[in-house]
Order: structure tokens, then C-alpha cells, then sequence
């Protein structure tokens, strides 16, 4: 079984096509991989993204050209057998509220097979929003 270091630190390289998402003011509240919370919630350290906080109602932009293939409110967590994770006998859902995902070509990322961003804890999402050209 790989560590989660060897899991995850592909996901960390090759990101220079990336930008930050807020174009205002804000604070990173949780960072990539290691978290005290995911933790107290999940029983595991490693979170999965990077959490920004800003004011409410503040635009969130796409971190790189791509397409918009998904938006939901929340999803359950399931592991990689995809069978519902559990703590304490507990389902978990991820907690992202209205969210989106976006699938960057491997034009635009330079990754084989492309990349997906997800952008999670949104107060609201426009249907028929344009959101990402290439």
C-alpha cells in the first residue's frame, strides 16, 4: 500500500498552470494534505485541497482553463474500493456544500490523461453560468 505521501505527491507537482482562485482578500484556513481537523472529523490527517475563506458572496474563479463536467450540493465520501467511508460507524460526507468540478485538458495542464479541479463551500452557483474557455 502506497504512503500517502507517494499517493499524493504527484497531485502537488506540475500545478504551475494553476492560479489562485480569489482575486480578493483572503486566508488559507486548511492546506494540502496534513489537517488537524480531517482528523477530528475523519480519524485520517490528509485533506485533500486547500481551503480559502473570504468574504461572503466573493467571486471564485477557475484556477486554469477547462470545462465544467459536474455540480452538486454534497456527496458522500466513499474510499477507493468505492464503499461509503465510515468513522465511528459514521457515514461521511465530504461537507463541500454547492460545489463544481473542472476538467483541465492535458493541453492546458500538461498532465496525461488531464486534471480536475473541485471548488467546494459555495454559497450558490449559477446555472448557465459560462465559466471556462479555451
Amino acid at each position: 500500500m502506497a504512503t500517502i505521501k507517494q499517493r499524493y505527491e504527484p497531485n502537488i507537482k506540475n500545478t504551475k498552470y494553476l492560479k489562485y482562485p480569489i482575486k480578493s482578500d483572503y486566508r488559507i484556513t486548511e492546506g494540502f494534505l496534513y489537517s488537524k481537523q480531517e482528523l477530528s472529523v475523519r480519524g485520517h490527517y490528509f485533506h485533500k485541497g486547500i481551503d480559502y475563506a473570504c468574504k461572503w458572496g466573493t467571486p471564485v474563479y477557475a484556477s486554469a482553463s477547462g470545462y465544467l463536467v459536474a455540480s452538486y450540493h454534497r456527496y458522500p465520501t466513499l474510499n477507493e474500493d468505492k464503499t461509503l467511508m465510515l468513522y465511528k460507524g459514521l457515514p461521511q460526507g465530504n461537507g463541500l456544500g454547492y460545489f463544481i468540478q473542472i476538467f483541465h485538458p492535458e493541453k492546458v495542464c500538461g498532465i496525461k490523461g488531464g486534471r480536475i479541479t473541485q471548488y467546494g463551500h459555495l454559497s450558490k452557483f449559477a446555472p448557465g453560468t459560462i465559466w471556462i474557455f479555451i
